[in-house]
């Protein structure tokens, strides 16, 4: 029935909207409820563009669903983008795969693959547990390092390594197979290196700062590796080997953390 739809689009639109009128002609009462459940539709049009500005605003979350409800209807029920699976979402996951799921309800996300590799104590990518001693991204910039060691669970899921505490997942890394994953329909491991810092800088409205081959976006908790490095000169930037670049995101500021004092804003 989707294929069909999909291949008369045209006159599914037409048929759509000339039910709706004749419903409201013949039974008003009744379908005046369809243009009443489209008016949340409404601000979530006009605050779509703004998805990563509001993603914090539960009102503005709820309008922008609504509006992607309305819109997914009037496309004629298209299948899910499977790029919207591996899409990263700064502070709130990947995809479907929400920060606090726990693993057991990431299991039904078959989309992910199967866990394997369990292990109980952690150590960061980033060169240590290394919390952010305040929850202020800017200040963390001169925090010094109080490198932890927590017995948390991480497993790994094909490239994916998902790290857990007890509210649930807290922290994910990704390598270079994970090639689905993008971020605003940038693919993070297969466009050049400075194209993606460029484009995640611009999209996020983030600077980021870069010591030795890591660029660190602190508002938005995305730590890359090797995907470029400080040249010697200090001021111009090596791209790294393409299949040892790792991605690693998280859901909050941590409390005590590596020194970022070393880093430096790059240059774009």
């Amino acid at each position: 029935m989707q294929n069909l739809i999909q291949r008369n689009l045209a006159f599914y639109r037409l048929a759509l909207v000339g039910l709706i009128c004749l419903g409201l002609y013949f039974y008003s009462d009744v379908f005046i409820l369809i243009p009443l459940m489209l008016l949340p539709a409404l601000p979530g049009a006009l605050f779509s563009p703004w998805r990563e500005t509001y993603k914090d605003n539960i009102q503005v979350r709820s309008a922008i669903g609504w509006y992607d409800g309305v819109v997914w209807i009037w496309r004629g029920f298209p299948v899910k983008d499977e790029g919207l699976n591996w899409a990263l979402k700064p502070r709130q996951g990947l995809g479907d795969m929400g920060f606090g799921t726990d693993s057991t309800t990431i299991d039904t996300l078959a989309v992910y693959g199967a866990a394997a590799g369990l292990r109980d104590s952690y150590t960061a990518l980033d060169g240590g547990d290394g919390k952010f001693e305040t929850g202020n991204p800017g200040r963390a910039l001169v925090a010094q390092a109080i490198v932890e060691t927590p017995s948390v669970p991480v497993e790994t899921r094909g490239g994916l390594r998902l790290a857990y505490d007890n509210a649930g997942l807290f922290e994910i890394a990704a390598d270079a197979s994970v090639d689905r994953l993008n971020y605003d329909g940038c693919k993070i491991f297969s466009m050049p290196a400075m194209e993606v810092i460029r484009h995640l800088a611009a999209s996020m409205g983030e600077r980021p700062i870069i010591s030795g081959n890591e660029v660190v976006f602190a508002s938005n908790l995305i730590f890359l590796f090797n995907f470029v490095a400080l040249a010697g000169d200090g001021l111009s930037y090596t791209e790294g080997i393409s299949s040892k670049r790792l991605i690693v995101w998280r859901s909050q500021p941590k409390y005590s953390g590596k020194d970022l004092s070393r880093f430096r804003p790059m240059g774009l």
